[in-house]
């Protein structure tokens, strides 16, 4: 296209654009724009996560993000992102205060790289045929037990892609096989001298088909089958020591997941939700993709086995009150997770997870509590076993149906029987947040 025709088109467009009121988003043509913003302050009291010797921090947060959405009844397309910045005004002395002034731990600690990118579409929807594509590119930090490096944090960059082609059969049963691929790239930080940056830990890509079946065999309830393949391969088999948790040399086995799922969800009555999934799950690991090794520890050939397969997900939820297009309504929820997942640092992490949540309406008031247990066992060259509880809790108040303000907290804590990860965190937050 010529800078001409780019100058044309964009001199077309302008006279388009209609800008509504607050709260009536911008709207150019058929697309739908809505600006949003979220600031506040924060204050943690183990910012990195240390159990002998907690830090607090304090610091201020500004999220900018935006959302595009053109749709009609055959065709719908969907993007948008943020972007999150934290900057640290105050950081508590820890361990080796002396040794570390104020300044380097609050410019260790901020984080100007957060973000998040997604679009998807979902085209020819009241055809038999359709074709769907999603993409989510999004990075994101963790802090960790590394007061002493320059990034005391562990990453991910994660971009997920999917395709697929939905067809319908009949006027009730819905057919989509797929393919997925997702790229991740981790970082972690290094502890033993300052001068030491965050480095590369590995690369992994995943990839391989799926397939969905949906049975409305009830105008508001289904029958589900869900199936994925998956293959995991990381860049480096063997990564040699780069942070305290690992040793000489980790292995990280290639693997193939296959997980099938099938059961029901939907509205069993006006004001109920259930979803009740079992599945069956397999993981293999390729103890012969860590060849070459000077360790190559037996741990590297642990596969997902035993009562480990059983999969389960299951959700109930009674909606109270019912909600507008801007505003939920009240809701009371509660659920159990039985899954598993490949990990970054050993072989894989089989979880059990319940939880249970309310959110509330009030007039102008949206209270909301949840509570989470998770139950982690991690298998591989590095074994161990965790209990994470987490209760959070917050209360918003709209001003308008587009700005509200919003003061929480919550508190996390990771038991395990490795004392060197375990921590108790608490966290206090008020922040102010405005869609156009």
């Amino acid at each position: 296209m010529t800078v001409q025709t780019t100058l044309a088109v964009g001199l077309w467009l302008v006279p388009t654009v209609a800008f509504g009121a607050p709260g009536d988003h911008v709207r150019v043509g058929d697309v739908v724009i809505t600006p949003s913003v979220t600031a506040g302050a924060e204050y943690r009291t183990n910012v990195y996560r240390d159990e002998s010797t907690p830090v607090g921090a304090a610091n201020v947060l500004l999220v900018p993000g935006i959302s595009a959405v053109a749709e009609g009844e055959d065709h719908a397309f969907r993007a948008g992102g943020d972007w999150s910045l934290r900057k640290f005004f105050a950081v508590a002395d820890g361990e080796l205060g002396s040794q570390i002034s104020s300044g380097q731990r609050i410019g260790n600690l901020d984080r100007f790289n957060e973000f998040s990118l997604s679009g998807s579409m979902d085209t020819f929807r009241r055809n038999v045929v359709g074709f769907r594509v999603a993409d989510e590119l999004a990075l994101r930090n963790w802090t960790s037990d590394a007061e002493f490096a320059d990034v005391p944090y562990t990453s991910q960059l994660r971009n997920s892609l999917g395709a697929s082609l939905r067809t319908n059969p009949g006027p009730a049963l819905e057919i989509t096989p797929g393919v997925s691929w997702v790229f991740s790239r981790f970082t972690v930080p290094t502890k033993t001298r300052l001068d030491e940056p965050q480095g590369a830990f590995n690369l992994r890509n995943t990839f391989g088909p799926n397939l969905a079946v949906k049975w409305a065999f009830l105008p508001r309830t289904e029958l589900v089958l869900n199936g994925t393949y998956e293959v995991n391969t990381w860049q480096n088999n063997v990564i040699a020591s780069g942070a305290d948790f690992v040793g000489t040399e980790l292995a990280l086995p290639d693997s193939h997941f296959f997980k099938l799922w099938s059961g029901m969800n939907g509205r069993f009555t006006e004001k109920v939700f259930l979803e009740l999934l079992l599945g069956y799950g397999s993981g293999a690991y390729r103890a012969n993709s860590v060849a070459g090794g000077s360790e190559q520890p037996s741990e590297a050939a642990n596969n997902v086995q035993g009562l480990r397969r059983l999969l389960v997900k299951t959700q109930v939820r009674y909606d109270i009150t019912p909600g507008s297009e801007k505003r939920n309504g009240t809701t009371v929820s509660a659920g159990y997770v039985r899954d598993f997942r490949d990990s970054f640092f050993t072989n894989y992490v089989g979880l059990n997870k319940v939880f249970v949540a309310y959110n509330g309406r009030l007039g102008a008031f949206s209270p909301s509590a949840a509570y989470e247990i998770r139950v982690e066992d991690y298998e591989g060259e590095i074994a161990r076993n965790d209990i994470v509880n987490r209760v959070k809790a917050d209360m918003s108040y709209w001003f308008q149906d587009y700005a509200s303000a919003s003061l929480g907290g919550w508190w996390q804590q990771r038991a395990s029987i490795d004392d060197t990860v375990e921590y108790d965190d608490f966290n206090i937050n008020l922040t102010a947040t405005f869609k156009y």
